[in-house]
């Protein structure tokens, strides 16, 4: 490789390093303090670079903001339970393998472990829940690739557990009922405190989607909390 080819992958290689700096920088700086409440001189000084980085690599702030959003989307399978994944646990249903019970506590405990085990991932359930409450130019996508799937699996989940006459209104209800109750562990800073917790550990992880698990059970009507 001759010494301009290995100077210009050395460029390449710093550039994507640069962006996925400021993806990550960005993340929180959004979820922290919304869209309006980050400037490109905010943006520059927390990531150490010039003011003219974030238009080079995107256009600007809102070219920023949806390379975020779209990274959001790629990890989308890693905050929520898949379809080929819900899909499979119908499957143990249905054969025997799993009860109700277990479907409802699996889903709701995989779902908060991908809300909170990884810190960088709550930013951007906190983005995600601000578009949820106040949607942007970009919603249209986020409702196609991440909001419309993701319920649609919540409702697969519970109409394999209470039928697939189940009232519309109430699948609706139940379903954003389990999705509000998970997101506010997300906010986590008023729990900790009220437990007397610093952080999220491993085992306080494990102990608080235990809880959540088998209480959403007994909430969708399980058979076996009955």
């Amino acid at each position: 490789m001759s010494a301009s080819v290995e100077k210009k992958c050395g460029r390449k290689a710093q550039g994507d390093e640069t962006k996925q700096k400021l993806i990550t920088i960005g993340t929180r700086m959004f979820g922290l303090n919304g869209y309006n409440g980050v400037s490109l001189r905010a943006l520059s000084k927390e990531s150490g670079t010039n003011l003219a980085t974030v238009s080079y690599h995107f256009g600007g702030k809102q070219g920023l903001y949806e390379a975020i959003l779209y990274s959001i989307l790629e990890r989308k399978e890693k905050i929520f339970p898949s379809e080929a994944c819900v899909l499979n646990r119908i499957a143990m249903l249905k054969s025997g393998e799993i009860n109700d019970f277990e479907l409802i506590s699996w889903f709701i405990k995989t779902f908060v472990k991908g809300l909170i085990v990884d810190p960088e991932t709550i930013w951007a359930v906190i983005i995600i829940s601000r578009e949820l409450a106040n949607p942007g130019e970009f919603y249209p996508v986020l409702e196609e690739k991440f909001f419309r799937p993701s319920f649609r699996n919540i409702n697969l989940m519970l109409e394999a557990i209470l039928g697939a006459d189940i009232d519309k209104m109430e699948m609706v209800v139940i379903g954003e009922a389990l999705i509000g109750m998970s997101l506010k562990f997300v906010h986590r800073k008023e729990f900790l405190f009220r437990l007397g917790e610093d952080c999220y550990t491993p085992e306080l992880i494990d102990e608080v989607t235990d809880i959540l698990g088998r209480r959403a059970a007994c909430f969708v009507g399980c058979k076996e909390c009955c």
